[in-house]
């Protein structure tokens, strides 16, 4: 039976007791508390965490031919889509070829009028009738094909002409959002590119409806001359037809090169450095941009020397960005290096020490949150 004293306390053995627990309690939470560090640093300790950049993605607009940059539509820091036209070589060594080549397909349409009116004039007897028809049917066909050479020739120029109106017109509509431009201005120069488009549209329709008949004019010719064999008309239309093969192997190679004169953006991403501007002239090969790719999907990474044994392809990783902390992404160890080298700089825990490891690729990220170039953690997870 426990006996209080005069002030109502409790007898010794309570005092006792209760003196022990408030003693104890604090280093029984203490004692917790460094065990809880320790156990979190051995976990750390078994951890393999490695430093690494999120690889930047380069792309380079370099010239397709010598020549001078006729117009560029971008600048430094402008946003650019995949397969955007950016700019364009200059045409003038194009449009003199085109010249050249509409100018040779009106000789060869006189020729032809000439061979009509030789062939007229040899058709004098009865006998020479059915070689006459024949011939005239040829001609025609020669005929129409150099109409449609001459429709393609002109549809070639258009392209080239739009090609410049466009790149003109996306130009001025950035100078219209950024306040520097009115917009009638713009709306002259989309109201050209809508007007060239139309008629380059329609130009495709002709040139289908014509290639048809030409196909179904080249049957019948066939059919002419398996009924009718007659070795004279070969020296009549043979230089003709050999003449018309050439221009359309000249229109079709100065539609390949006009396609190449044109300056695209191989990737979607932000133009890094302008190397060259509209007016310069470049060589071929020569490089006029740098875009860099808008995100990445890759990081270079490295590890300690010290756990060069525990790292394998297919390890699976968290990467985390340095800078802002929340943006996280799991990827896989897909190479890893043979050779221990200096890390970048930037990597260096002081740059008073020189730091080395092992170069890893990291790739087949859960997500594209990370800017081309910056800073990421890494840490390998554990097996399961």
């Amino acid at each position: 039976m426990t006996v209080d004293d005069s002030n109502g306390w409790p007898g010794k053995p309570a005092q006792r007791l209760r003196k022990i627990r408030r003693r104890l309690l604090p280093a029984l939470v203490w004692l917790l508390a460094v065990g809880s560090v320790i156990a979190l640093l051995q976990t750390r300790s078994r951890q393999i965490t490695g430093v690494g950049i999120a690889d930047p993605q380069w792309a380079m607009v370099t010239a397709p031919a010598p020549g001078k940059i006729q117009c560029l539509a971008v600048d430094t820091l402008d946003t650019v889509a995949a397969d955007q036209v950016i700019g364009t070589m200059d045409t003038s060594v194009l449009d003199a070829e085109l010249a050249v080549a509409k100018a040779e397909i009106a000789r060869l349409a006189a020729q032809v009028e000439a061979t009509k009116a030789q062939i007229g004039f040899d058709a004098t007897a009865e006998l020479l009738q059915g070689i006459d028809s024949q011939r005239r049917f040829s001609l025609n066909e020669e005929q129409a094909r150099l109409g449609l050479l001459d429709r393609q020739v002109q549809h070639e120029a258009d392209k080239v002409t739009l090609r410049s109106l466009e790149i003109a017109r996306d130009r001025q509509r950035r100078m219209v959002e950024e306040g520097l431009l009115d917009a009638a201005a713009y709306d002259i120069a989309r109201l050209e590119c809508e007007a060239l488009q139309k008629r380059i549209e329609e130009n495709e329709k002709a040139l289908a409806m014509d290639k048809k008949r030409m196909e179904e004019a080249g049957k019948r010719q066939q059919e002419l001359a398996t009924a009718r064999t007659n070795p004279a008309l070969d020296p009549l239309l043979d230089p003709v037809r050999e003449e018309i093969r050439v221009q359309e192997a000249r229109i079709q190679e100065i539609g390949s090169r006009r396609e190449q004169l044109a300056l695209r953006a191989p990737y979607a991403g932000q133009v890094a450095t302008m190397l060259k501007r509209a007016g310069e002239n470049a060589l071929q090969g020569e490089q006029l941009l740098t875009i860099a790719i808008e995100r990445t999907q890759r990081v270079l990474a490295y590890v300690p020397e010290k756990n060069i044994p525990q790292i394998a392809v297919g390890d699976r990783v968290t990467i985390r960005s340095r800078s802002a902390p929340l943006r996280v992404a799991q990827a896989t160890i897909t190479k890893v290096g043979d050779h221990v080298q200096l890390m970048p700089t930037r990597l260096w825990r002081s740059l008073q020490f020189e730091q080395y490891g092992m170069p890893l690729i990291v790739s087949d990220l859960s997500n594209d949150l990370f800017l081309p170039g910056e800073v990421v953690d890494m840490i390998v997870l554990p097996a399961k």
